[in-house]
C-alpha cells in the first residue's frame, strides 16, 4: 500500500513538471529568449488611436509660398485670393471665411519704377509686396511678430504707411515708406510706457527717423489718410471686391487695379 502511494506521488510530480516545461516552451520566442513583458495588454483601440487635432491647433502656413506670373496683375490677384496665413507673419484665427472676408487692399508705386507695390492685410496684420523677375517679393511685414498684435488703424499718404495697435498703456507703430532711394521700415513700441528706441531697418534709431517715415502723433493724422477695408466675395465661379464707395470690381484678368490705387 505504501509502495502504491509512492507510485501515485511520482506520477503526479512527472505530470506537473511536464506541464511547466510546456508552458515555458510556449512562451519562448523564435530567437530562443523569453519575450519582454508587455505593459497594459488590455489597452483598447480607442486609447491607442491618433489624437484629434481641433481647428484651433492647426498652424498657419509656415512654408514659403511662391506667387509667379507673366504680369504683376496676375501675381497680385493670386495673393489677394490666397489664404492670408500663406503670406502674413502673425498667427491668425483659424476661423477664416475664405469666400467672404474683409481686407486692406491698395497699390502704390513707392519707388516710381512703373510697377506699383501691393499693400494687403486684415485686422491681424498686413504686408507689402513688389513684383520683380516674374514673381512676388515681400518687402515688409506690417506687424510686430513677438508681441500680441492687431491692427487698430492703417493710414497711408504719399510714400508712407503707418499701422498701429492700441492698448491701455499706449500704442505700437509700424511705419513703412520709401526715402532717399531705399525702402524704410520703422518699428516703435509705446505700450506700457516702454518707450524703447525705435528700430529703423532693424537697427536702433530715433523718434525723428520714425516720424520722418510717418508721424506717430495721432493729432497729426488726417481722416482722409485712414484706409478702410474692402469686401472680397466669391460669387458663383468668380470673385468681386466691394469698395467702401459702393463700387464693385470683378477680380478677373481684366480687373482695373487703378480702383485700388492709394495716392
Amino acid at each position: 500500500m505504501k509502495h502504491f502511494g509512492y507510485l501515485v506521488c511520482a506520477l503526479f510530480l512527472l505530470f506537473f513538471l511536464t506541464g511547466c516545461w510546456r508552458y515555458a516552451d510556449d512562451n519562448i520566442s523564435s530567437s530562443g529568449v523569453f519575450p519582454e513583458e508587455t505593459s497594459n495588454p488590455t489597452t483598447s483601440l480607442e486609447e491607442i488611436s491618433a489624437p484629434t487635432v481641433t481647428s484651433t491647433e492647426e498652424p498657419w502656413q509656415t512654408e514659403p509660398v511662391s506667387y509667379s506670373g507673366a504680369t504683376w496683375q496676375d501675381v497680385y490677384r493670386q495673393i489677394i485670393l490666397s489664404d492670408p496665413r500663406n503670406y502674413l507673419a502673425v498667427e491668425l484665427s483659424p476661423e477664416i471665411n475664405m469666400e467672404n472676408r474683409q481686407l486692406y487692399l491698395g497699390v502704390h508705386d513707392y519707388d516710381c519704377d512703373g510697377t506699383p507695390e501691393l499693400i494687403i492685410g486684415d485686422s491681424w496684420a498686413a504686408a507689402v509686396f513688389t513684383y520683380a523677375d516674374g514673381q512676388a517679393e515681400k518687402l515688409a511685414d506690417l506687424c510686430i511678430t513677438d508681441t500680441v498684435w492687431c491692427i487698430n488703424g492703417l493710414h497711408a499718404r504719399g510714400n508712407s504707411i503707418s499701422v498701429h495697435c492700441d492698448g491701455a498703456g499706449g500704442g505700437d507703430f509700424v511705419n513703412f515708406g520709401f526715402w532717399d532711394g531705399e525702402y524704410v521700415l520703422g518699428i516703435y513700441t509705446g505700450l506700457s510706457n516702454a518707450y524703447d528706441p525705435p528700430l529703423i531697418n532693424g537697427k536702433t534709431g530715433t523718434i525723428d527717423q520714425m516720424n520722418r517715415i510717418y508721424s506717430i502723433d495721432y493729432a497729426s493724422y488726417s481722416e482722409d489718410d485712414l484706409k478702410e477695408m474692402v469686401h472680397l466675395v466669391r460669387e458663383g465661379n468668380g470673385w468681386t471686391i466691394h469698395l467702401p464707395s459702393g463700387e464693385i470690381v470683378t477680380l478677373d484678368e481684366s480687373a482695373d487695379f487703378d480702383r485700388f490705387l492709394w495716392e
